[in-house]
């Protein structure tokens, strides 16, 4: 099962859940804001929301590494409150981890949100995918791998994964082989760079020069001289 959230400016749409081929709108809002079961999604861009370029599903073992170029790494560790009835890691918290993540990268690239922030720019996530595949629980270590595949004028897309960690010892920054029976979640998102008016607005220079170095050299370490050269 695969849950797609949509969130479009200027307009409210619920959460809906892909079964068996049909969509199912969910109904925990009031009846007004109701979308009908024979409503369709809004249409994205396919080559913005689609799954990341390498379905770790589909990989026996990680003995090609080549894939892993690029990823940012952030290790994390489940916290009592992240879990729910059943003692896992609730789906709604994987969003949170994104987000973090996210920041985290644009953070190493030399992009401080709060910056922008100050400036009146805005980021927001237009569009998320997410295969969930195994469950995280109290207690367990992860690793968000995190890139950025795409940039538009005003987009940014992300790929991720995350993978348990089950020896403790095993950084983020060391582990060089994952198997697939690690990988806890897939998945991809896009954010939109919005003006003071919430209206989506073009990426500044400055920041699309920092994002265009790290998708020219694919590597962070590598595009950090553009930080240098031209702090934010």
């Amino acid at each position: 099962m695969e849950v797609i959230t949509t969130f479009k400016t200027g307009a409210l749409f619920r959460p809906s859940i892909r079964s068996g081929g049909k969509t199912i709108t969910c109904s925990n809002s009031p009846s007004s804001l109701r979308l009908p079961l024979t409503t369709k999604l809004p249409s994205v861009k396919k080559h913005f929301l689609t799954p990341p370029q390498f379905s770790l599903q589909r990989i026996n073992g990680a003995e090609n590494e080549s894939w892993m170029q690029g990823y940012h790494d952030v290790e994390l560790q489940v916290r009592d409150y992240e879990l729910d009835q059943y003692g896992v890691v609730n789906n709604a918290r994987y969003a949170h981890f994104v987000e973090h993540g996210i920041t985290d990268l644009l953070l190493k690239l030399g992009i401080d949100t709060d910056v922008f922030i100050s400036r009146g720019f805005k980021g927001a996530i237009r569009e998320t995918w997410m295969k969930y595949l195994s469950p995280l629980k109290r207690r367990d270590s992860f690793v968000l791998k995190m890139k950025i595949s795409e940039v538009s004028a005003t987009r940014m897309r992300f790929e991720y994964y995350i993978f348990k960690l089950t020896n403790k010892e095993v950084s983020a920054l060391n582990c060089k082989m994952f198997h697939k029976e690690k990988l806890a979640l897939e998945g991809t998102s896009v954010v939109v760079w919005l003006d003071e008016n919430l209206r989506p607005t073009r990426i500044p220079t400055e920041a699309k020069l920092k994002l265009m170095s790290y998708l020219e050299t694919g590597s962070v370490e590598e595009s950090i001289h553009v930080t240098e050269s031209s702090p934010i």
